[in-house]
Formats: structure tokens, sequence, C-alpha cells
């Protein structure tokens, strides 16, 4: 695993903050035990949300490779 730590300029840093922010409320189904059940999702993390988000970017990025 790689550990990096990224600083990002006040704009993006507030995009971030509002798509964070956007994540409240999303509600979620889950199936446990053959029962689904349903319920409303926190808030993601910026943190994790970025993280989803550089993931996301890393592996679009290598798709496009030459293989």
């Amino acid at each position: 695993m790689k550990a990096l730590s990224i600083e990002l300029d006040s704009a993006r840093a507030e995009k971030l903050s509002t798509l964070s922010d956007a994540t409240a409320g999303n509600m979620t189904n889950v199936s446990i035990g053959g029962e689904f059940i349903e319920f409303e999702q926190n808030k993601l993390s910026a943190s994790k949300l970025a993280k989803a988000l550089l993931n996301s970017a890393i592996d679009r990025a290598f798709s496009q490779l030459p293989k």
C-alpha cells in the first residue's frame, strides 16, 4: 500500500466539502439473511470521498493504457 498526503487548493476543498455534504440522506438497501432493510446513509467524510474519487480516476486512467 502506498500512503500519500494531498493538499487541495481552496476552490477544490470547497467542492469536495459540498460533494461530501451531498452524500447525506441517501437511502441504501441491504440484504441480511434474506431480509431487505432500507436505511438512511450517513454523510461520507471528505477524506473517504476523496480516496474513492482518486481510486476511480487511477483505475480509469490505468484501463486506458495500451495493452
